[in-house]
């Protein structure tokens, strides 16, 4: 049988989905996490069994099924637009970032590639290019270093806009140590160039009553990147204003369209903001340090500690980002946002119909080592809405299927490669309600007015009326009531009234 479970409301839990060695079961394990106080709160799971035995493509028919009424039932719960993944190219150096030069260079071969959104690295001010020192992740403040770096990014907006496209840049919900550390200003040495404060996160850090996350231990959260992030508190009222504040003034001003958070689970929707003394100005003890706090008793009734979730202060940020104009991509998997996260694409092969929504990079010569056609992986994957991205090699001047850039020709995307993610660009917002064919001989998308099939092997549809079919890679087009759809074709079928 099948055994399916899903939180009917919104709620943090953490999911491990497992199969015991030598047991012929899967186990589904839920850990609710969720807010630490006076007391907890957290959403019912449904249990369905259906019993009876069901072939492959019944079971990925009915996990799509049930992922699209999750996603559409938690979505509405929020509040929040569901988001659909077009084809992804990203422009990104690990030096000072020069959007001037990418306008000219990297934009105009993305675009011809039928690319649609375009991912920029972080370009508000961060380590790198006001410190001089590790990384561009690490953000100083959320805006552009100079009235140069401003009009560069919105050159390159504006261009992509023009044809069709929009762009995104990178995010998370951290700030350097740098900029905490420089905000605490002690003496009078001139060695460091001090940044403004007026107007700035620096401001907004000293009026904050809690601007960080906070551990077991009071230390600021940085997860695995000690001692270079310090992560924000996404349930202070100051520090989210700040941030809608300065993404809306991207948003409005520059004309970014969306964000890709980085490290999201990591650093924020699945951290948890310690405190231990919740009743502020009550005595809780002291050391030998701290002389004015001795000799004192024990209260009667211990000061009140909290450990809260930003789960849903995440989620809600999201959602307000999402009214501000912007689309939302992340480092995390599950039904919220599109998700450049995941594995190889070796590690792909078993379950690429699983992968919607989702960027994967292509290495053809992992592929042709793990025994797989590459020319078939890269069909299907697109056919499932997984999409492949592509970046642009500065150093060589070329696209790469490779995000890293091309190590030799096998990373180059070639003809027909880039075609099929033109004919993706074209049919993929009429790719909903998916359905795989019986023998997995192909997917198909929509309704009976409109829908886009991927044909994997010969297959014969037969049409209720007079349909328009248009084969998107030969060009072809005729009217008819049965197909006979070729492997790797792509067709999209409109039915006459």
């Amino acid at each position: 049988g099948t055994l399916i479970t899903w939180a009917t409301e919104i709620a943090h839990i953490r999911t491990l989905v497992e199969k015991p060695r030598g047991l012929d079961r899967v186990l589904h394990l839920h850990e609710h996490c969720g807010d630490l106080t006076g007391s907890f709160d957290t959403s019912p799971v449904d249990v369905l069994f259906l019993p009876g035995p069901l072939n492959e493509v019944a079971r990925l028919n009915l996990h799509e099924d049930f992922r699209v009424l999750v996603s559409e039932h938690l979505h509405a719960q929020l509040g929040m637009r569901r988001e659909f993944l077009s084809t992804y190219g990203i422009i990104e150096e690990w030096g000072r970032a020069d959007p001037a030069r990418y306008a000219r260079e990297a934009l105009p071969p993305l675009l011809d590639a039928g690319i649609r959104k375009i991912a920029l690295a972080n370009l508000f001010q961060n380590n790198m290019n006001v410190w001089g020192v590790s990384n561009m992740c690490c953000t100083v403040d959320y805006r552009l270093p100079g009235p140069e770096d401003e009009a560069g990014l919105k050159d390159l907006c504006d261009r992509a806009h023009a044809a069709g496209a929009c762009v995104e840049m990178w995010a998370n919900t951290a700030i350097s140590t740098l900029t905490e550390i420089f905000s605490r200003r002690n003496g009078t040495s001139d060695r460091l160039r001090q940044l403004p404060i007026k107007g700035t996160i620096t401001e907004v850090l000293a009026r904050s009553s809690a601007p960080f996350v906070r551990t077991p231990s009071h230390a600021i959260e940085a997860d695995h990147y000690t001692p270079v992030f310090a992560v924000l508190n996404l349930r202070d009222d100051d520090i989210r204003a700040y941030w809608l504040e300065r993404w809306g003034d991207a948003r409005n001003r520059l004309g970014l369209d969306g964000f890709f958070l980085d490290s999201s689970f990591n650093l924020s929707s699945d951290k948890f903001h310690w405190i231990r003394n919740a009743d502020v100005g009550e005595g809780s003890g002291g050391t030998a340090d701290q002389t004015h706090l001795l000799g004192k008793i024990r209260p009667e009734r211990l000061p009140t500690g909290m450990i809260l979730s930003q789960y849903r202060a995440h989620l809600d940020l999201m959602t307000e980002m999402q009214r501000l104009g912007y689309e939302y991509n992340n480092e995390d998997l599950g039904v919220f946002g599109i998700h450049r996260h995941g594995p190889g694409i070796v590690q792909r092969l078993e379950s690429l119909p699983l992968w919607s929504e989702c960027i994967a990079w292509f290495d053809r010569s992992a592929l042709i080592k793990a025994g797989a056609d590459p020319a078939d992986v890269f069909f299907r994957g697109l056919s499932y809405r997984m999409v492949w991205g592509l970046s642009w090699d500065f150093a060589k001047h070329a696209l790469s299927l490779r995000q890293e850039g091309l190590r030799d020709a096998s990373d180059r995307p070639g003809d027909t490669e880039l075609t099929l993610l033109r004919i993706y660009a074209t049919v993929e917002p009429d790719m909903h309600d998916r359905r795989i064919l019986p023998e997995a001989r192909g997917v198909i998308y929509g309704t009976e007015a409109r829908r886009v099939l991927w044909s994997f092997a010969s297959v014969e549809i037969d049409f209720e009326t007079e349909t328009e079919v248009e084969d998107l890679v030969t060009g072809g087009v005729l009217v008819t009531r049965r197909l006979t759809a070729e492997p790797g074709h792509v067709y999209r079928l409109t039915a006459r009234p």
